[in-house]
């Protein structure tokens, strides 16, 4: 079987010569296969649909909301995370990528509540991160924008 050049190969199919028929046996090369997982986790689209692996929580949906994408410094502002259709408290919060944040760009407490940072100048804008305490992978972001008094 022979890839496209933008594809890795993920096996070959070897015709073998029997006295009564011809048998095929396909010889799975698993390096190529772990190859093809991740280009998938990496959102190649070069990879054919029958060669793309299944990966454990991809058909989680992440949503972070909250009431508002403003709050002023010192404030604070809740944070809820949505697995599907349902709440959960099972993730892990982050802001602007660091776990539970930290006094710079604020901190956000294991059930979702960010306090933003005492002293801003002018308007500070942070990412609130949330991913799943089971699957890391699947994340969902919302924006803050942090105003000074």
């Amino acid at each position: 079987m022979s890839a496209p050049s933008t594809q890795a190969p993920i096996g070959r199919i070897d015709r073998v010569a029997s006295t009564s028929s011809h048998k095929w046996r396909v010889v799975v090369l698993l390096c190529c296969c772990a190859v093809a997982a991740c280009s998938a986790m990496r959102g190649d689209a070069n990879l054919s649909s029958s060669a793309a692996p299944v990966i454990a929580g991809a058909a989680s949906l992440l949503s972070v909301y909250a009431a508002s994408s403003r709050v002023d410094a010192g404030g604070s502002l809740w944070f809820q995370a949505q697995n599907g259709s349902r709440p959960t408290d099972q993730v892990i919060w982050m802001v602007n990528g660091i776990q539970g944040g930290n006094a710079e760009v604020g901190v956000i407490s294991a059930s979702g509540v960010y306090r933003a940072p005492a002293h801003v100048t002018g308007a500070l804008p942070v990412t609130i991160q949330a991913a799943l305490k089971d699957s890391p992978l699947v994340t969902s972001t919302a924006p803050l924008t942090v105003f000074g008094i």
